[in-house]
């Protein structure tokens, strides 16, 4: 177990997108483009995946940046995410967010995500 386990997780949809502020007064998304060709670093993928839908964990070299890809979430889990929204923000999910379920089984490879990022920060 990692002592001080902390880590930034930015999920990203599409880096081109521009929404407007979602219906519950959410903050605007500041696009990032990417400038260069260079790929996202494959750190890992669920153990227990198969060959389709599978939990991946990515870093952008470039930005530090942690990508993954994961189950969407059913409605339940997205209505506890409105019911309990984060200190100082307005309940909702804004319209360019997302909200997605990472297995347990996963965190051995955000951990290795999270090292990697910061390591990239150098």
């Amino acid at each position: 177990m990692h002592a001080g386990f902390h880590c930034a997780v930015r999920l990203i949809r599409n880096l081109d997108e521009t929404a407007p502020p979602g219906d519950f007064g959410a903050h605007r998304r500041t696009t990032t483009a990417r400038e260069t060709n260079m790929p996202l670093q494959f750190i890992g993928i669920d153990p227990d995946t198969g060959k389709n839908g599978s939990p991946t964990a990515w870093v952008d070299p470039e930005s530090a940046d942690i990508v993954i890809q994961s189950y969407t979430a059913d409605d339940a889990t997205r209505t506890q995410c409105v019911q309990t929204p984060a200190p100082g923000h307005a309940p909702g999910i804004p319209e360019h967010e997302t909200v997605i379920r990472i297995p347990a089984r996963l965190i051995p490879v955000l951990r290795e995500a999270c090292d990697v990022a910061e390591r990239a920060q150098l």
